[in-house]
């Protein structure tokens, strides 16, 4: 049995309510300590990594000169 603490809330209802999915929900909660304001108010990637995933060519093989 796991020594951490869980949130006091029913996670699908909340995955619901936060409009997001509920493994999604699960590992932000996992990683923010079960902070449920940090979890919840994540964005889904930093600005940075949508850059890089929106590149057609990558900037790592393809650097801005």
């Amino acid at each position: 049995m796991s020594t951490r603490p869980h949130p006091n809330v029913h996670l699908p209802t909340l995955a619901r309510l936060s409009g997001m999915p509920e493994a999604t929900l699960r590992n932000r909660l996992a990683r923010n300590g079960n902070n449920l304001a940090r979890a919840v108010g994540d964005p889904p990637c930093s600005h940075q990594a949508a850059g890089r995933i929106g590149a057609k060519r990558s900037p790592w093989r393809y650097p801005a000169v």
